[in-house]
C-alpha cells in the first residue's frame, strides 16, 4: 500500500485536527484560483514570535504574522478543531474535500529533509500508524519535500515585497489581513509579479 492509500484508508484523520497547517502563497493561489473562494475566507493569520522569512506585516511596527489554514468548530468543546477543509462523512471517514489542491506540506506529510536525509516525523499529530520509510516512495517523497521548500523559498519572495511597500508607505497608512491575501492571489495570478504560472 502506498502513502496515498494508507492516508486515504485512515478514517479519524487526526493529522487534519492536531496540526496547524502553514501554507505556501502557491499553495493560497491553487486553492483560491480552482475554487473560487476568497483567500481570506480558508486562511487565519497569527503572530510570528521572530522574524521568518515568511512573516508578513500589517503596519510598519515590528509584529509579523504568518498564514494558517482556518479551523472549524471542534464537535465537543473539549475536542481539537479539525482543518476547514476536512469533511465528516457518515460511518466516521474523514476525508479532506482538496484532494490533490493540497497544501504542499499535507501532500508530503510526514516526510521532512533533516541535513538533507530523507525522514518521517511521528510526532506531527498522526495517531493512526507509526510511519517509516518502508511506507513511502522515496524518490516521490524527495520530489515532494523539495516541491515544498521550492514554494517556501517563492513565497519569501513575495512576502518580502509586501513587507517593502508596508514600509515605504506614508505612516498611517492602513494595511489588513484582507488586502495581503489579494495581494499574495494577484502575485501568482500575474506573471509580471515575479511568479511563475503553473501548477
Amino acid at each position: 500500500m502506498n502513502k496515498e492509500d494508507a492516508w486515504l484508508a485512515c478514517a479519524p484523520k487526526s493529522c487534519c485536527y492536531a496540526a496547524l497547517v502553514v501554507p505556501s502563497g502557491r499553495d493560497v493561489w491553487r486553492i483560491a484560483s480552482t475554487t473560487g473562494v476568497p483567500a481570506w475566507s480558508f486562511l487565519r493569520y497569527f503572530p510570528s514570535p521572530s522574524s521568518r522569512p515568511d512573516a508578513f506585516r500589517l503596519d510598519q511596527g515590528d509584529q509579523t504574522y504568518r498564514l494558517a489554514l482556518g479551523k472549524q468548530q471542534p464537535l465537543k468543546k473539549a475536542s481539537p478543531a479539525p482543518c476547514i477543509f476536512l469533511m465528516r462523512l457518515r460511518g466516521g471517514q474523514h476525508r479532506c474535500s482538496l484532494g490533490q489542491l493540497r497544501p504542499a506540506s499535507c501532500r508530503a506529510f510526514p516526510s521532512e529533509l533533516v541535513d538533507g536525509v530523507l525522514c518521517v516525523r511521528n510526532d506531527a499529530g498522526c495517531t493512526c500508524r507509526v510511519w517509516t520509510l518502508a511506507d513511502v516512495d522515496l524518490a516521490d517523497e524527495a520530489a515532494l519535500v523539495a516541491e515544498r521548500q521550492a514554494e517556501a523559498v517563492e513565497y519569501h519572495d513575495v512576502v518580502s515585497r509586501w513587507n517593502a511597500t508596508v514600509s515605504a508607505s506614508a505612516p498611517g497608512t492602513a494595511f489588513d489581513f484582507l488586502g495581503y491575501c489579494d495581494f499574495v492571489v494577484a502575485a501568482y495570478a500575474t506573471p509580471a509579479a515575479g511568479c511563475e504560472i503553473g501548477p
